[in-house]
């Protein structure tokens, strides 16, 4: 039988025991409050994308240590001719109220992109809730459905099925549904390798 892959509150559990981290340090470092961690390490709670890239940025990890139990390889990214598969069906889904996430090629640390399938849910921002803002760059392509981009800086853009978008990250974003029927698309992230905190840093 294939093993369950950790949940996202396992792998921040051993996160912290692997450092020997109270959950007091870890809210010093990631600036989320003690009660949000424990909810999250116990499953109650989930974590949109931005909030993923910016506690794997806190705990100095690559964003794929949110979906392991053990820390990868140190010169894993420097293995020539690397790759992974998958296929359908698998992946590492996350699910929030906005979006169901499945995580593609969580099995390799420290790449330069992060290719996510995303099942919209929301309609409208009210729904949605505040736009997103991380770093990094992102392409979008719509595989079903229809899509609308809400930005802070554009006018609302309508996508359709193979329709694709290329965007800045930092800039607040969000990704609606068009219609009532579903809606998936295939956001590919760019990322920098996880850098060094010193040791009081806050997020």
């Amino acid at each position: 039988m294939t093993q369950k892959p950790p949940s996202l509150g396992d792998a921040i559990r051993s996160i912290r025991q692997d450092r020997k981290m109270s959950l007091a340090d870890a809210s010093k470092i990631t600036g989320m409050s003690v009660a949000t961690l424990s909810k999250i390490e116990n499953g109650k709670r989930s974590l949109a994308y931005d909030k993923l890239v910016g506690i794997a940025d806190a705990l100095d990890v690559d964003i794929s240590r949110l979906f392991s139990d053990a820390e990868p390889r140190k010169d894993a990214a420097q293995i020539p001719g690397r790759r992974s598969v998958q296929r359908l069906g698998e992946g590492n889904l996350v699910k929030t109220g906005t979006y169901t996430y499945t995580f593609l090629a969580q099995d390799l640390s420290r790449k330069r992109l992060t290719p996510i399938v995303m099942e919209l849910h929301a309609r409208t921002l009210e729904e949605f809730g505040e736009l997103l803002h991380h770093d990094g760059e992102e392409h979008v392509m719509v595989l079903e459905g229809e899509v609308i981009v809400a930005s802070e800086i554009y006018a609302p853009l309508h996508l359709h099925v193979g329709d694709s978008l290329y965007l800045d990250s930092r800039a607040g974003h969000a990704y609606l549904k068009g219609s009532d029927a579903p809606a998936r698309i295939l956001c590919t992230g760019s990322a920098e390798p996880p850098k060094k905190l010193v040791a009081d840093e806050t997020a």
